[in-house]
């Protein structure tokens, strides 16, 4: 029976010895051996990480064997990212939920999409022009984990007032404007 990572050891192999009564010899205990590309010696402690194995039993000399597959799971991890404000300092994106250690790479796109972005990397403050961005990253496979891109999120660059005219100041925010008045007391 195929089943997909866990972190639990494999459960679907058993022995239901019926004949025992008939030959007078009992069921040997079930070893488990990777197959293909899966390294795991012959042993009676079922395997946990994913890959493809053999399982066979022994019984009054013949030897029954089954191959089963422990497939990768997968991942599910959300990318953070945000907004900065040139001339200040770039943000950092960062990821949460990922197993084992995957390679993570991250991408910025200037559309809501987590296909064919622009890598992130030497990033300089004034690499983006003040917008809207989408980022998203990309991580590796590992031993018992498939590839996975994550979900966008958003992050705004934003610019510093630049001008006050008449009052009026335009603010980080992308060409937000908002005004100054003075405030009074009545005499």
């Amino acid at each position: 029976i195929d089943t997909t990572y866990s972190k639990s050891a494999y459960d679907g192999a058993s022995v239901e010895n019926n004949i025992t009564s008939i030959t007078g010899t009992s069921a040997g205990t079930i070893t488990y051996e990777g197959r293909g590309n899966t390294i795991y010696s012959s042993q009676t402690t079922p395997p946990t990480n994913a890959g493809t194995y053999t399982a066979s039993i022994t019984i009054g000399g013949k030897t029954a064997t089954a191959d089963f597959t422990i497939k990768k799971a997968s991942q599910s991890v959300t990318v953070s990212m945000a907004d900065y404000n040139l001339k200040g300092t770039v943000s950092t994106p960062t990821i949460s939920g990922q197993k084992e250690r995957p390679t993570v790479t991250y991408y910025y796109n200037t559309t809501n999409s987590n296909e064919n972005g622009t890598k992130w990397e030497n990033i300089s403050v004034d690499t983006l022009t003040p917008g809207i961005y989408y980022m998203y990253a990309t991580l590796s496979e590992t031993e018992n984990y498939n590839a996975y891109t994550t979900p966008t999120t958003s992050f705004r660059v934003g610019r510093l007032p630049t001008s006050i005219q008449n009052g009026s100041f335009e603010t980080p925010a992308i060409g937000s404007w908002y005004s100054i008045m003075p405030e009074t007391t009545p005499s």
